[in-house]
């Protein structure tokens, strides 16, 4: 078989062997008496739940509050540290207790008690408030994000963990880029139609929708100003809606998979390599 040839072929067998890599992870969920269509609910809602606020909450502090890009990414430190800190803790617990499961069900409330607390958003919202909420997002991320990785190399066989963790990581960037177009278009649509409800005087809306966070307040004449940041507000926090909503599902999704500890799959897991070892040494 000619170079060409084998060139031609071997895409055709890197499928192949990915469709048999899902199938094995469809049967190994449904022998383990798990739905493989709802197990991955959690980890993809929370992904599209991140492409959502933290797109959003920047352009709220540069609009609202009136800061630079710089200033506005020192504003979202409350959530990267309370992110860091309970990835930390959480991994902790995990390792001395064995289930996922708990801080994973708690992690997705947390998130969404923080999505609801941030349609509450004004363009009076102080400091306390709004960093506060952050610190309920950051720990809820932190809580919850990595447990789904656990639950997936709990839930497979070792020789299939790479092919489920190639199909999560796809999965949550091809839904976080949708989801993404999704929730700018719907800010988009409520900045616009805002602006033009409002009816201010010289204030072209589809021209500051346009025009970016950083110039609204040099198109706005001062008078008008207010005005224009509560629409600017009630659109962002319109966004804010299609997080509440998938953080929700986020939350019944957590209760689909079976509680499973970690440490007695390593163990078995462990067992069982010592077995094929053995077998292999006999042979």
């Amino acid at each position: 078989m000619g170079l060409e040839q084998r060139a031609h072929r071997r895409p055709v067998r890197d499928l192949r062997r990915h469709l048999n890599g899902l199938l094995h992870i469809a049967e190994q969920e449904e022998r383990n008496g798990n739905d493989p269509t709802t197990s991955s609910w959690e980890p993809q809602c929370l992904e599209l739940w991140l492409t959502s606020v933290p797109q959003q909450l920047p352009i709220w502090f540069q609009v609202i509050k009136g800061v630079s890009a710089v200033r506005s990414g020192i504003m979202n430190l409350p959530m990267l540290v309370s992110l860091i800190v309970l990835s930390v803790l959480s991994g902790a617990l995990v390792s001395a207790m064995g289930y996922y499961t708990p801080t994973m069900i708690m992690g997705c409330i947390l998130v969404l008690i923080s999505a609801a607390l941030m349609t509450t958003f004004t363009p009076d919202t102080g400091t306390v408030k709004w960093a506060g909420y952050q610190v309920i997002m950051g720990a809820g991320i932190g809580m919850g994000a990595q447990q789904t990785v656990l639950a997936m190399q709990a839930s497979l066989p070792s020789k299939v963990v790479p092919v489920g963790t190639a199909l999560m990581i796809f999965y949550q960037t091809l839904g976080g880029a949708v989801f993404l177009i999704v929730a700018q278009n719907v800010f988009q649509h409520e900045l616009v139609k805002r602006l033009t409800g409002r009816n201010i005087p010289g204030v072209d809306a589809s021209s500051v929708a346009a025009a970016g966070a950083t110039e609204v307040r040099n198109l706005v004449p001062p008078k008008y100003l207010g005005e224009a940041l509560e629409a600017y507000n009630g659109a962002v926090v319109r966004t804010f809606y299609i997080s509440v909503a998938l953080a929700a599902v986020a939350v019944l999704a957590t209760f689909v998979p079976e509680w499973k500890s970690v440490k007695t799959v390593a163990k078995k897991r462990e067992e069982q390599e010592n077995i094929e070892s053995e077998e292999n040494e006999v042979v």
